[in-house]
């Protein structure tokens, strides 16, 4: 669900940005505002869980830095006031990208 409400608004900039010609406005439209209505969905269900529910949490995503004894993550850390600020953003953002159709 943390990849849902993160990654959907970058992977559709990313293809709207290769291929928007291609496929035109309207497409490129209904793309990243469904995107940004999706990550908007999934940081409500998010702040759902971790504010009420009290379930913060640390997802890895990847290793960044290895050497020896340090080991630094790439990791997304979902806390109380981190999943508002996502709530806020994305559901703005969706409301501005509707209202900009």
């Amino acid at each position: 669900m943390v990849y849902l409400a993160v990654f959907p608004s970058l992977i559709a900039f990313l293809f709207v940005f290769c291929c928007g010609r291609q496929i035109g406005r309207p497409a490129s439209d209904f793309i990243t505002s469904g995107a940004l209505i999706v990550s908007a969905c999934a940081s409500i269900f998010l702040a759902w869980d971790i504010v009420f529910q009290d379930n913060a949490r640390t997802h890895v995503l990847m290793t960044w830095i290895s050497s020896g004894d340090l080991i630094v993550n790439w990791a997304l850390r979902l806390d109380t006031l981190s999943v508002v600020m996502l709530c806020v953003i994305t559901i703005v953002s969706a409301c501005v990208h509707v209202y900009s159709i």
